[in-house]
């Protein structure tokens, strides 16, 4: 008896069928762990010159919720 065993390709993220999706969401990722860092960078600076440190919670947490819709 002879059996005959064939191979199925196996895809992985990287394949072409993929490969934009990947790199897009990658990117999307990327931008906005940029602008998270921009943000808390930049936070301190602004809420002393507007006298919003009251608010300082609220714009971290504005910020993230956008990122997250």
């Amino acid at each position: 008896m002879t059996s005959t065993v064939v191979e199925t390709p196996q895809e992985g993220m990287f394949a072409e069928r993929y490969r934009a999706l990947t790199v897009g969401m990658v990117a999307l990722i990327v931008l906005v762990a940029f602008e998270a860092l921009a943000v808390a960078t930049a936070m301190p600076v602004v809420g002393r010159e507007l006298d919003g440190i009251a608010l300082y919670a609220l714009a971290f947490s504005g910020a993230l919720a956008a990122g997250m819709v």
